[in-house]
């Protein structure tokens, strides 16, 4: 739950409590739960305000809602977006949490932000993610690698893929996604710094999870690459209308070759990193780029080119500095 939350996705407020099994229930889980009459470890959620399961009819639903933007819902008489679809979407994929709605709709619900007239997607029972220590080669069809760019929404359903989200569902996954990019290995790492050292079994699921991370966006790096690039272009406009409002007047020329920003630099390493888990990632038939450097053809290799200047300067002694001249000298030694 705290991963689904680390990414910015509306979860309900969660904490670990020893709660004895009622009668009925001692004899429910009696075969799996060691002794019953013992108090067991339950997840305990707080009451969200409000909240509503997307139900049994909303993946059909999705997928039939026509060929709006958005999928909408009735509530309180009025039309309203769904929001945060696109987003839980790939962080479901991040976890492999193959049961990400659920069969029925009840792993996913929504709240109704009146005041913004929208539904807020709020992601719950988690039950299914994270299963990376668990042998699944039993259920191959549960298995979900990044690469088919899909996601499992149900034990009994067909998987959803990238292509069937709603146009602004897609903007969201990728917007998501770029900050799985932009989030340090370390933030994910301090969600599990409790638990490495009770169970060897989570650092086989930190380190599986990490290296899915990588696979995830070298999935997607095309549409993420996009919105890097498309980014950096919205950067560099921004600065040319700056620029633009100082025309015919005068201005300090340290302002042309200003520094990047450093928003600009971040977008740019992030380019990097994602093709570098593109490249890493990368199957058989996929090319390979590899940039070689180019010789700079304006570069002057030959000192001789340094002495015309030079010797211009020189007549012209008696008006220059001399370090100036040691300068000069300094350049043709080299």
């Amino acid at each position: 739950m705290r991963l689904y939350a680390l990414f910015g996705i509306t979860t309900p407020e969660t904490t670990l409590s020893f709660q004895s099994l009622s009668p009925q229930e001692q004899q429910k889980f009696a075969s799996i739960a060691g002794n019953p009459k013992i108090p067991k470890i339950f997840i305990m959620s707080r009451v969200l305000e409000g909240f509503r399961v997307l139900g049994k009819n909303f993946l059909s639903a999705y997928k039939q809602n026509g060929s709006e933007n958005s999928y909408f819902f009735r509530v309180e008489g009025e039309k309203v977006p769904l929001r945060g679809y696109g987003r839980v979407i790939v962080v479901s994929i991040l976890v492999h949490d193959y049961d990400c709605v659920g069969n029925s709709g009840g792993n996913m619900g929504y709240i109704f932000r009146s005041e913004s007239k929208y539904a807020e997607i709020v992601k719950i029972d988690p039950g299914e993610a994270l299963s990376f220590a668990e042998d699944m080669t039993g259920v191959p069809e549960l298995a979900n690698p990044p690469t088919k760019r899909e996601a499992r929404i149900g034990t009994y359903q067909s998987p959803l893929q990238y292509s069937q989200l709603k146009p602004n569902d897609q903007k969201e996954f990728i917007q998501a996604a770029r900050e799985i990019l932009e989030m340090p290995d370390a933030k994910i790492i301090d969600v599990f710094q409790d638990f490495l050292g009770l169970d060897k079994r989570f650092g086989t699921i930190l380190n599986a999870l990490l290296r899915r991370k990588e696979e995830l966006l070298s999935a997607f790096s095309p549409e993420v690459r996009t919105l890097i690039m498309n980014q950096i272009a919205k950067l560099k406009t921004q600065k040319a209308e700056e620029l633009m409002t100082t025309w015919g007047k005068s201005m300090d020329p340290s302002l042309l070759v200003e520094e990047e920003p450093k928003e600009q630099i971040g977008l740019i390493l992030q380019n990097a990193r994602l093709e570098a888990f593109r490249f890493v990632h990368a199957g058989p038939e996929e090319p390979k780029f590899f940039q070689v450097p180019q010789k700079n053809r304006h570069f002057v290799e030959e000192s001789r080119y340094y002495h015309r200047p030079k010797g211009v300067l020189a007549s012209k002694a008696e008006s220059l500095d001399a370090p100036l001249l040691a300068v000069l000298d300094l350049v043709n030694q080299t």
